[in-house]
């Protein structure tokens, strides 16, 4: 056995293709056993990877507080329900959802999950989230423990702007990034 492996808290693989049966491979070895952090933007996981990720393991990824899935091609309603319905990452505080394609069917289903009780960051530039995915921020949100909600250069005008404003649904956020 290595000894370094207990000591391995964060793990990254970026700007890879990683196929099914990697993740699989990756998942089920000791190393990811002890990390906190896992990094996998930029990898084509797609919705199919994110499926198999969210799914597949969850004994083994219990423990992960930071996951960074941005630009992976994760897409719409499907993409937002594989993550939303995933009991998988019960301690995960940070998710970084940048430069996919949500939009605002994906991030409705995101926010009115129940199963991310910790999370207290959540980012999602660039996915495409409209007017109505901050209506529905406003009206559905569970997320109660957020602080940090960035959504830079999104689709939201100021209409959706006025509605996120007016909201006790984004009472305890710290942080709002509507940046283009």
């Amino acid at each position: 056995p290595n000894p370094l492996k207990p000591s391995i808290r964060i793990f990254a693989i970026e700007d890879a293709v990683i196929r099914d049966r990697n993740l699989e491979t990756l998942f089920k070895g000791m190393l990811i056993q002890n990390i906190q952090c896992l990094k996998l933007p930029r990898n084509a996981l797609g919705n199919k990877g994110i499926q198999t990720l969210f799914h597949s393991f969850t004994d083994r990824v219990r423990h992960i507080k930071k996951l960074d899935i941005s630009s992976n091609n994760i897409i719409g309603e499907e993409g937002g329900k594989i993550i939303a319905d995933s009991k998988s990452f019960l301690q995960l505080f940070s998710i970084d959802l940048r430069m996919n394609k949500l939009g605002h069917e994906g991030f409705r289903l995101l926010i009115q999950s129940k199963n991310y009780p910790a999370l207290t960051d959540l980012k999602l530039d660039k996915n495409k989230v409209e007017d109505s995915g901050a209506q529905q921020l406003v009206q559905i949100c569970n997320m109660n423990s957020l602080k940090v909600l960035k959504l830079r250069s999104n689709e939201i005008e100021p209409k959706g702007v006025q509605y996120l404003a007016n909201s006790y649904a984004v009472r305890n956020l710290v942080t709002l990034d509507l940046s283009s």
